[in-house]
């Protein structure tokens, strides 16, 4: 959470300068705590083997957006904070607990997403303990002692189509530790380019993040790179841009600076841009400089999508170059 607040700070000075066969609500909570009522404990030793998926690589760690912060209930593992990010076609999400788990059934966390941000579709609100979120979560990723996978709300029968899950693209949950990433293929998700979010871990005793709300997650991802990483005096510095936008349209705040190896901040763009649905934009030529004389160092550049009005965080990146 220190990252995310230092690029809030950065930037906030850059710019002022489960088939089921059950049918009522009342039946389904009367069984032990879980999402799920046929769901299936797995085993540890199946668990340790597929800890990380192959099928997509592991989100960049400069691009977290925090999302949500818990106090410690004291009860469990207890649910501290999430953060997430769309990365390349991947929605990713790393949750972080206060107390570490020994092996991944000692969990049993779910993260629910409002893919239409209808609460009046997906899964009720109040459905379960302690559930106040004010969204209709349409999937659900699980992970822990019920799975490692994404269950799609099924609204002819009023519950999460167990019988079909969703196999997770990208899934990080080492033994001994209290903080896992989960991603799913965006091709997967439903959604208008924004997610309604709340989590919650049963096994600790239906503890909720946030308690009361929602947080939501922005689908847009920003890249920022250089046509290679050394440069000297009289090179032509190739600097790239892509900006993906696979929700509705909308207008955000762009902004761009370089940071030299003393940690001083230029700004080079500062703007409002309306970015089309289905924006995918990609130029290796966005800018090009030819570098003249300056001190010899690692250099960082800074790309920023940021929320109109207000300027929270949507998507960051970075990409470091040495003047030698």
């Amino acid at each position: 959470m220190r990252r995310a607040l230092r690029l809030l700070i950065f930037w906030a000075i850059i710019l002022t300068t489960f088939p089921i066969f059950v049918a009522r609500a009342e039946t389904r909570l009367s069984t032990s705590p879980r999402f799920s009522f046929l769901g299936q404990s797995l085993h540890s030793d199946s668990i340790a083997h597929s800890q990380i998926s192959p099928q997509a690589g592991p989100p960049p760690p400069e691009g977290w957006i925090a999302l949500a912060e818990d106090k410690d209930e004291g009860s469990g593992t207890n649910l501290k904070a999430i953060q997430g990010q769309f990365y390349f076609g991947v929605i990713y999400f790393q949750v972080t607990h206060w107390r570490p788990w020994s092996t991944l059934p000692d969990i049993d966390t779910g993260i629910g997403m409002d893919a239409d941000q209808n609460p009046t579709t997906g899964l009720p609100d109040g459905f379960y303990p302690g559930q106040d979120t004010g969204i209709g979560a349409d999937y659900l990723i699980v992970v822990g002692w019920e799975g490692t996978q994404m269950w799609k709300w099924d609204p002819i029968i009023g519950f999460w189509d167990i019988a079909n899950p969703i196999p997770l693209a990208y899934l990080d949950t080492p033994d001994g530790t209290n903080v896992f990433v989960a991603g799913v293929f965006l091709s997967d998700v439903k959604t208008v380019g924004a997610l309604d979010i709340a989590a919650a871990d049963p096994k600790s005793s239906w503890d909720w993040m946030p308690d009361v709300g929602h947080a939501t997650l922005r689908l847009l991802q920003i890249a920022i790179y250089t046509d290679k990483y050394f440069y000297s005096l009289g090179d032509t510095m190739h600097l790239g841009l892509n900006i993906t936008n696979p929700g509705n349209g909308t207008t955000i705040h762009l902004a761009i600076a370089v940071e030299d190896p003393k940690g001083s901040i230029k700004v080079i763009l500062s703007k409002h841009v309306l970015l089309p649905a289905g924006l995918s934009y990609s130029n290796p030529n966005f800018k090009m400089f030819t570098l003249p004389s300056i001190p010899s160092g690692i250099y960082t550049w800074h790309a920023a999508l940021l929320e109109e009005p207000g300027h929270a965080m949507l998507a960051h990146d970075l990409s470091q170059w040495e003047f030698v």
